[in-house]
């Protein structure tokens, strides 16, 4: 694995100074949009604050929820009055414990960018909403965003409603047997049972998929996406736990489905890998730099080229279970000898999202472009079976004065990493280009407002359309 030490900060001083000699750009960063809005500054004409003397918003109610066996869909029965400063809104279902997540702010939005049709004309007492094709044993919401003359998007209103739970068919299940269990790997057999027509399941460190899954609006969600795997038959696979502490708990989530694609609560299954370390010898580790020489990189381009290379070598002993180390330059080390070691032997944040590469446990190396006659600091912390971490081991160093020629018959990777830290730049996709009918009166601009071309028009009770449902995972 190679490093490069200390050349990022110097390659966004460039990029930065770059962009401040260009001409001046306007962003607007709206709540619940992840990309901003800008223009030139020189474009702007004015801006101009407006002010509305009443409330804009949606009152909504909802009745009852009418589901079709044939259709595989529901009805809801529901009616929705504008405030007298409303000029229209965009109306929609949502999952309740998704949209909670979100701020009023991000809601609204969400809404603009997703929330499809605007209305012009209430939904009266009684109207129903067709085709609403949802998971059941779950609340939603019917949410609107109100808009005003000037198409402002202002409240976001929403009502609860639940679709109950419709019975499965059957017991739908699975087994789980473990086998090969190693200090970094595990084998899972799933087996289902004759009820489960098929399933979806994911692998973890244990407590990781509930974490993960709060993103997707709950585990259910989170194991009948396209992240996870899924399944018809018996499968096996193979748990990778390699770069993670040895003896830790992992979990396997399952969800099984019954005939209709229809699903209940997630099966869980747990299991432990094996040790490395003998629980007995003291852990320690032997720190080594075998060879300063010539090695090949990338650059920002990204064309190969050759830089001094230090290869340093960590080797565990027995009693080692796993264990981190990390290289500094000697000045930056000697700013804060304990900050630099307390930032190796710090454990795995459970509550964050896992990553590999966090330990290393069986003997492993590190390149790093350095250049001649510098003194570096190389740390190595182990950690025991019993989780505690041991002695730190401290080598310093300074490297040749002049590096080996390049091992050109040995087997060298060509590494992605950038010389200056600039990633070489993304491919652009050609576009065609549409042309656009330019505005004539009043010097360009729209001589009327967003909203007053469309009339407004009275609400029908008991009309029928079909109400758009959004994910907001997607």
């Amino acid at each position: 694995m190679k490093k490069l030490i200390l050349t990022a900060a110097v390659a966004c001083g460039t990029i930065f100074s770059y962009a401040q000699t260009e001409s001046k750009r306007v962003a607007i960063y709206k709540q619940g949009y992840y990309t901003p809005q800008c223009m030139l500054a020189e474009r702007i004409d004015s801006i101009v604050f407006m002010k509305a003397e009443s409330n804009v918003s949606v009152t909504l109610e909802v009745g009852d929820y009418v589901y079709d066996e044939e259709s595989e869909t529901g009805t809801l029965y529901m009616s929705a009055t504008r405030s007298e400063n409303c000029t229209a809104f965009q109306c929609t279902i949502v999952d309740a414990e998704q949209f909670d997540a979100y701020t009023e702010g991000e809601q609204a939005g969400l809404l603009e960018q997703n929330g499809g049709e605007l209305y012009y004309e209430d939904f009266g007492e009684g109207s129903a909403f067709n085709n609403i094709d949802v998971p059941d044993g779950k609340d939603y919401y019917v949410v609107a965003l109100a808009y005003d003359n000037w198409g402002t998007p202002c409240s976001v209103t929403k009502a609860k409603f639940t679709v109950p739970k419709i019975p499965l068919v059957g017991e739908p299940k699975v087994d789980v047997t473990f086998s090969d269990i190693t200090y970094k790997s595990f084998k899972a057999t799933i087996t289902p049972n004759k009820d489960a027509s098929s399933f979806g399941y994911l692998y973890a460190w244990k407590g990781q998929l509930l974490l993960q899954s709060e993103m997707m609006g709950g585990i259910e969600n989170y194991l009948n996406s396209f992240i996870a795997a899924s399944s018809k038959t018996e499968v096996s696979l193979t748990g990778d736990a390699n770069y993670y502490e040895p003896g830790t708990e992992w979990e396997i989530g399952v969800l099984p489905k019954d005939v209709n694609n229809r699903y209940d609560g997630v099966q869980w299954f747990y299991t432990k890998t094996a040790y490395y370390g003998d629980g007995v010898t003291t852990p320690s580790v032997e720190i080594t730099t075998p060879k300063y020489y010539m090695s090949k990189w990338t650059n920002e381009v990204g064309l190969p080229v050759y830089k001094p290379t230090l290869r340093v070598e960590i080797t565990p002993n027995k009693g080692s279970n796993c264990y981190r180390f990390a290289t500094w330059y000697k000045a930056d080390y000697e700013k804060d000898p304990e900050g630099c070691i307390a930032s190796l032997a710090t454990d795995m944040d459970p509550n964050s999202w896992a990553t590999s590469y966090y330990y290393n446990i069986e003997p492993s190396y590190d390149e790093y472009a350095i250049d001649p006659n510098t003194e570096i600091v190389i740390v190595a912390v182990p950690k025991a079976t019993d989780g505690t971490w041991g002695e730190p081991v401290v080598l310093n160093y300074t490297t040749p004065e002049k590096a080996d020629p390049a091992e050109e018959s040995a087997k060298v990777d060509v590494r992605s990493n950038a010389v200056s830290g600039i990633s070489a730049p993304v491919n652009k996709g050609v576009k065609s280009l549409s042309l656009t009918k330019m505005l004539s009166a009043n010097n360009g601009r729209a001589a009327t407002l967003p909203f007053a071309i469309r009339p407004v028009q009275k609400a029908q009770n008991g009309a029928s359309r079909t109400l758009k449902v959004i994910d907001l995972n997607k």
